[in-house]
Parts: C-alpha cells; structure tokens; sequence
C-alpha cells in the first residue's frame, strides 16, 4: 500500500459506508416494513416475507454497521484478510 493510498484511507472509507448507505435506503424502501411481532416476553421486528430482498437487505445492514464499527487502522486490516 503506497503512502497516498494509506493517507486517503479515512476519505475512502467514509466515501465506501457512504455509498453502501445509500444503497441500503434504496433497498430498503423498495420492501414492506419489518413487523412487531412477540418474542417471549418481548417484542421484535422481523419481516412478513422471507425472500431475497429481505436476505440481502439485512446482510448489507450488517456489513454497513460493521465497516462503521471499525476504526480506520482495523478497516486496513479487515480488508486485507
């Protein structure tokens, strides 16, 4: 990795979570809701529908939530495993 890429890092990054983001809205508006629905004593959402949509969708929610989790030293090293 050349220094301009390492010193372009948190710019990529941020421009990465950005358009994945975005991606996930666009999705995630093209598909009825998840549903309140009871869990023992509790309550969670789960979708009516158990298609590839919704697949896709939580998989990208899960994806976005972890490169957002990871500081920038730990995204260079979980993209380069």
């Amino acid at each position: 990795m050349t220094r301009s890429t390492r010193s372009n890092m948190p710019r990529l990054q941020a421009e990465a979570i950005a358009a994945m983001t975005q991606a996930f809205r666009r999705l995630e508006a093209a598909i009825p809701p998840p549903e309140r629905v009871a869990h023992r004593d509790l309550f969670v959402y789960r979708y009516a529908s158990k298609g590839i949509r919704e697949a896709l969708l939580q998989k990208l929610a899960r994806n976005v939530s972890g490169l957002n989790s990871y500081p920038t030293r730990g995204l260079r090293t979980f993209l380069t495993t």
